[in-house]
């Protein structure tokens, strides 16, 4: 399980976005889901459609729409410590 956390993390930094304390909903659109099962990590993303309810907030439906991929983790085997950090190495013009 180790192997799809870190998958799981080095996604969520390439995706990452602003950390916010509110959502407006009506300036969503799209939804990217990630899920990690049985050694695969399944990626969907979504349309995000608001609908009347009979409360204030409205509905929210997710209408499925492309790219769909199904991921398998190949690689199993890390580096040795030593090129592990080598490779997390940032260059000084770029900090």
């Amino acid at each position: 399980m180790g192997l799809l956390r870190g998958a799981g993390q080095a996604l969520r930094r390439l995706i990452r976005g602003p950390t916010v304390s509110n959502i407006r909903l009506a300036g969503l659109e799209y939804v990217l889901h990630f899920t990690a099962l049985n050694g695969k990590i399944y990626f969907r993303s979504y349309k995000l459609l608001l609908k009347k309810s009979g409360c204030r907030t409205p509905r929210i439906e997710l209408e499925e729409m492309g790219p769909s991929l199904d991921l398998v983790l190949r690689r199993t085997h890390l580096a040795s410590d030593d090129l592990y950090k080598l490779s997390m190495k940032m260059p000084k013009a770029l900090k």
